[in-house]
């Protein structure tokens, strides 16, 4: 556990470094980025102007769903995506050889071995975003609803990263697929909406197969108390699921990349 800890240390701690001898442009994109994310937000505002709700959802409860969203993707963008980007392309090219031969867990080399720190801006801006509409438009929030907010954002970016991890690792059984993170971001995208938005089967898909309602409505949810310590249950159960498989899926595919290396 301790050489886990270690290597993320290093490997945050290198990123860093890379990040800031190009500290002009860490500035720039991320700048950039974050005008980005703050450009819906503000597009929400304005349709706020004339309605009063978007489904059951009154304004401030939508803002923190898009803000949540924000804040979700931006930790598996800083953190994750980077590396499974580095490991699609060269699981394309099939030439992955250099993670098998490492002496720690494959999933989590590949995972964490790139990060990209202009993903702070998003990040820091919509948790200032959150804290503000927190204190001045909730009222009666316990210290418990905050504390089940953020768990649910840490399962929400597990869901996000398995999701992602699982669409790539396809690449072993299906020859050569490129930009599958695009597909998976296209995917995960309407979880910057409410899901009660989506009737019927839609409905369904979005809170099972693609679990985008874990992406931002359940911990809003669950912070404003329309949702109850079930779904937070449900979210450790469903992320656990979704890692085990996301490991499956791998291991499948490393026998088959051996096996025919063999």
């Amino acid at each position: 556990m301790n050489r886990y800890l270690r290597l993320i240390r290093e490997l945050g701690k290198m990123s860093l470094m890379n990040s800031l001898e190009y500290r002009t442009d860490l500035a720039v994109v991320g700048i950039f980025k974050l005008l980005e994310s703050a450009t819906s937000f503000i597009i929400l505002i304005f349709i706020f102007n004339q309605v009063k709700q978007i489904a059951d959802w009154d304004r401030t409860e939508v803002l923190l769903v898009n803000l949540t969203f924000i804040i979700s993707t931006s930790i598996t963008s800083l953190f994750l995506m980077p590396g499974l980007k580095q490991f699609a392309r060269e699981l394309n090219d099939g030439v992955i050889d250099k993670y098998l031969v490492q002496p720690i867990n494959l999933q989590f080399f590949a995972s964490l071995a790139k990060w990209d720190c202009t993903h702070i801006f998003r990040l820091v801006g919509a948790g200032v975003a959150v804290v503000y509409l927190i204190l001045t438009q909730l009222d009666g929030i316990t210290l418990m609803a905050i504390l089940e907010y953020n768990l649910m954002i840490f399962l929400s970016a597990i869901f996000f990263y398995s999701f992602v991890f699982i669409l790539i690792c396809s690449v072993f059984f299906l020859n050569r697929l490129y930009n599958i993170d695009y597909l998976a971001a296209i995917l995960w995208d309407p979880g910057k909406w409410p899901t009660s938005i989506f009737r019927g089967m839609w409905g369904i898909v979005f809170m099972t197969i693609v679990p985008v309602g874990f992406a931002a409505t359940v911990p809003v949810g669950v912070l404003t108390g329309r949702h109850g310590g079930i779904f937070v249950v449900a979210g450790v159960l469903l992320a656990g699921v979704f890692l085990i498989i996301s490991n499956k899926v791998l291991a499948a595919g490393i026998r088959r990349y051996a096996g025919a290396g063999g």
